[in-house]
């Protein structure tokens, strides 16, 4: 039996579990990233080192990988798109208002949004692909806290978290 959708399936109930966005602020002893104390800091370090389009970048890897092996299951990309986006979208959105209104929630949400996804989309291609970066990335979300930004190339360099 193939195990992909069972456990794409898995990471949308642990990230429909998690406590997303909770321990923002909370110190982080670990070494190998960027902690950041403030929501300020952490929507001037998005803009900063260009999060958005590092993310395209990564997802673009990503799907340029599984072409490479199979352009039939690369097809396939919005069939995963559109199956954990609904089991996911609300969740994210609870989540996100938790965070202070006077700041503009949409970018956090998009970003929270879109790592988790890719990283159920990575268990999807497992068989192919093994997960890697929106799978680690994701794990910063699971923990409370809000991956911004990555200084260096990847997979060198360092994560940018608050």
């Amino acid at each position: 039996m193939d195990q992909r959708p069972i456990a794409a399936l898995e990471l949308c109930q642990r990230i429909n579990a998690a406590s997303l966005l909770v321990n923002v602020g909370q110190p982080l002893p670990d070494e190998a990233i960027k902690s950041l104390s403030n929501w300020t800091q952490a929507l001037r370090a998005r803009k900063r080192h260009g999060w958005e389009n590092y993310l395209i970048d990564r997802r673009n890897e990503f799907g340029l990988n599984i072409q490479e092996i199979s352009i039939d299951r690369y097809n396939q990309w919005n069939t995963h798109v559109n199956f954990c986006t609904p089991l996911i979208q609300d969740h994210i959105q609870r989540a996100a208002r938790q965070i202070p209104n006077t700041l503009d929630v949409k970018p956090i949400h998009a970003d929270t949004l879109k790592c988790l996804r890719l990283a159920v989309i990575e268990q999807c291609y497992s068989d192919i692909v093994p997960p890697d970066f929106f799978t680690r990335l994701s794990e910063w979300f699971f923990k409370g806290h809000y991956a911004c930004g990555w200084i260096g190339r990847y997979p060198e360099g360092k994560c940018v978290v608050y």
